[in-house]
């Protein structure tokens, strides 16, 4: 139990943005970054990260895109403890 709740219950608030929201804070957000850059690469979580990092990396102008699944848990044995590149 978390305070104030169930754990589940905090994953069941939604929190819609548009996509010209979307646009407008990626815009924001490469400006911010250019200004303490050169970067070089984006790591980005799956869940949800994805798009939010190619947008990022479209702005800034990179062109190539590296995706490495890693597997630190699975269904049947839960945490590994060790990660696993696919």
């Amino acid at each position: 139990m978390v305070e104030g709740g169930n754990v589940d219950d905090r994953y069941d608030k939604a929190f819609p943005v548009s996509w010209e929201q979307f646009h407008r804070d990626a815009r924001a957000l490469t400006w911010r970054l250019a200004e303490h850059g050169p970067f070089h690469s984006v790591v980005a979580i799956t869940r949800g990260g994805l798009v939010p990092a190619g947008m990022l990396g479209y702005r800034l102008g990179w062109r190539d895109m590296l995706l490495a699944a890693v597997v630190v848990y699975d269904d049947e044995h839960g945490f590994r403890g060790e990660a696993e590149f696919l």
